[in-house]
C-alpha cells in the first residue's frame, strides 16, 4: 500500500487539529493553543514573504530595490540563513566596494545562523581573505574547522593549518 505525502496545508490542519483535541481534552491550555496559533502565523508570513523575494529575485536585477524590503521584513519577524545569502547575493551583484562589505556582512550573519554549515564558513573566510581582514578570516576558518569537526578530521586538520599559517604572516604568535 501506497503511503501518499501530506501538503503543507494539510499537515498544519492535522497539528491544529490535534492541538484542539489536547484543548479540549484538557491536556493544553487555550493560552498554549493561541500561542501555537500565533507561531503559526508567523510562520506562514516569513514563508509568503521569502517565496515573493525569491521570485522576485530570479526575476531580474530590476526588482533587486523591492527584493531588498521583503527580506527585510521577513528578517524582521525571524532571521534565517536564507533571508541573508538572498541579501548577500544581490550585494554581490553591485560592483561598488560598500555593497561588497555589505555582502560580506549578509554572509556572516547568515553563517552564525547555520552555525553547522562549513562551505558557507568558507565562503566567508574566502571573502574576508580577499578583502585583507585576516582576523575574519581566520576566525571563520576556525568555526569552519568546528562545523566540520563531527564528520571528517582530516579536513579540521587542513582548516586549522591554514589559519595557523595566516596568523604566522600577519606576525601573530
Amino acid at each position: 500500500k501506497e503511503r501518499r505525502r501530506r501538503s503543507g496545508k494539510q499537515r498544519s490542519y492535522q497539528r491544529r487539529k490535534a492541538w484542539i483535541n489536547k484543548m479540549l481534552s484538557g491536556e493544553i491550555s487555550e493560552a498554549m493553543l493561541k500561542k501555537y496559533e500565533a507561531k503559526e502565523n508567523l510562520m506562514r508570513d516569513l514563508e509568503r514573504l521569502t517565496s515573493k523575494a525569491n521570485n522576485l529575485y530570479i526575476q531580474g536585477p530590476q526588482n533587486y530595490s523591492e527584493v531588498v524590503k521583503l527580506l527585510r521584513q521577513a528578517i524582521a519577524l525571524q532571521p534565517t540563513p536564507g533571508s541573508f545569502n538572498l541579501l548577500a547575493s544581490i550585494y554581490m551583484s553591485k560592483s561598488d566596494p560598500r555593497s561588497q562589505r555589505k555582502a560580506t556582512e549578509m554572509l556572516m550573519l547568515a553563517a552564525h545562523l547555520g552555525k553547522s554549515d562549513e562551505e558557507l564558513w568558507r565562503r566567508v573566510y574566502a571573502r574576508y581573505l580577499e578583502q585583507g581582514h585576516i582576523d575574519e578570516a581566520c576566525y571563520c576558518l576556525k568555526r569552519a574547522a568546528a562545523a566540520l569537526k563531527r564528520t571528517n578530521a582530516d579536513s579540521t586538520a587542513g582548516l586549522l593549518k591554514t589559519k595557523a599559517d595566516l596568523h604566522l604572516e600577519q606576525g601573530h604568535n
